[in-house]
């Protein structure tokens, strides 16, 4: 058995595609021994079907079938030539699954594999649920990139994953994910848990202290202690914000925190993603990126804001909801130290995005949401939710935020706003030394 299998779950694109990875934002992993944790399969197997042209226009569309229930669909290629066969699958559709749905998922791939004999499995998805019960059944590999497993190990008597329920566990597998030194920080006792439920929602925290080195510096990540933690998502924070530490040095050397939690109403109700206190550096992100449970909940149908809704920070692959949502935040403390130290040229900033939009400052292109708004207002706001976002066009800060979102975890092509902001970044905030 010399073949391999390759699976892929990419979610559709806007703008056009997807920019490469800068070597700031990769990691390299290599595949170790870990703890592992049984995992149950459904009986039967989920398998793949081919289509009947179910979806016009698709072509070699197929389904991933739990008995008559249509897991995903996906488009399937195979290559023949120059090697071992390689077949890869395509999601059509963005994937909104539940724990279960990305358990059989896996499931029907490792299937799949199995009556085509192949050795390897390669499976692409930037889904954290997949990707988390991928790696609990057996696969590896680095962020952002493809996970593979060895056919031989996924059909053995113990499959399973990194077991991630103790804290030092947990702190060794973010920290080989991320490529970085994580160690536990004690959680201390009764009253501090008392005092984290009453200001984060969660009173037993795991708190691990990212060391970031080569300009990085610490940084504490604190995630409730639960059985359903997603290892790579917090990899993945740990990852996007030392990266961002790197890159500016001294504008954002005051965070010191970054928390999954419900510390407000917003983040337990899931009508934000997260927050910035930018007076105590700290970043609060939704508890659902870091909780498999909570995730879920969070794809089920609002009960307020209707089904349509989703958190603002949208899924661009290969960068994940959460990514964006940390670089979003991330932006945030850096403007209010800049706001906070050179207010003058902070002002002058927002006057040069304020004229791409064709008005005088970034504020007035904001103030273009109002009724009895000039024209030339009225028109800066159209341009601005059309380059950015709707979200960007709320306030200055979220304006910013959302640009330095695009273009931290960039997508081709980018917005004309986005590449005038990135020209900015650079100028107003050269790379330390």
């Amino acid at each position: 058995m010399s073949s391999e299998f390759a699976v892929f779950f990419t979610p559709y694109v806007p703008w056009g595609g997807i920019a490469a990875l800068s070597s700031q934002r990769r990691c390299s992993v290599t595949p170790e021994a870990t703890l592992r944790s049984p995992v149950v399969y459904p009986r039967p197997l989920p398998h793949l079907r081919e289509d009947a042209d179910e979806v016009p226009g698709a072509g070699g569309t197929w389904g991933i079938w739990s008995e008559e229930r249509r897991l995903a669909t996906v488009t399937v290629e195979r290559h023949d030539g120059g090697g071992p066969p390689l077949l890869g699958v395509r999601i059509v559709q963005p994937l909104q699954c539940s724990s279960e749905d990305a358990r059989q998922i896996v499931a029907g791939v490792i299937s799949h594999a199995r009556e085509l004999q192949v050795r390897h499995v390669d499976l692409d998805t930037i889904d954290p649920l997949v990707r988390h019960e991928a790696r609990l059944a057996g696969f590896d590999g680095p962020l952002r990139q493809p996970l593979r497993g060895n056919l031989e190990i996924l059909l053995g008597p113990s499959p399973g994953g990194p077991a991630t329920t103790e804290p030092e566990a947990l702190a060794r597998e973010v920290g080989r994910l991320a490529g970085v030194q994580v160690t536990v920080r004690p959680a201390g006792g009764w009253l501090a848990k008392l005092a984290r439920g009453a200001v984060a929602g969660f009173g037993d925290m795991v708190n691990l202290v990212a060391q970031g080195g080569g300009g990085g510096g610490d940084f504490t990540l604190a995630v409730p202690h639960r059985v359903d933690v997603l290892p790579e998502s917090l990899a993945l924070a740990v990852d996007t914000l030392l990266g961002i530490r790197r890159r500016f040095g001294r504008a954002i050397d005051h965070l010191r925190l970054v928390s999954f939690d419900h510390a407000s109403h917003g983040l337990k109700v899931g009508s934000y993603a997260g927050q910035a206190q930018t007076n105590v550096g700290i970043i609060h992100l939704n508890a659902s990126y870091a909780r498999a449970a909570e995730l879920e909940e969070q794809r089920r149908p609002h009960p307020v804001l209707g089904p349509e809704y989703r958190f603002s920070g949208s899924t661009i692959p290969p960068y994940s909801t959460l990514e964006r949502t940390a670089a979003h935040e991330a932006w945030h403390q850096i403007e209010g130290a800049f706001e906070a130290r050179v207010y003058k040229r902070s002002i002058e900033m927002r006057r040069r995005l304020g004229a791409h939009f064709g008005v005088e400052t970034l504020e007035h292109a904001i103030l273009g949401r109002k009724p009895d708004a000039p024209p030339a207002w009225k028109a800066a706001q159209a341009r601005l939710v059309q380059e950015v976002s709707n979200y960007g066009g709320t306030l200055p800060g979220e304006a910013t935020a959302e640009m330095f979102k695009d273009w931290w975890c960039p997508i081709v092509p980018a917005s004309p706003a986005v590449r005038l902001f990135g020209q900015l970044v650079e100028e107003y905030f050269p790379p330390p030394d």
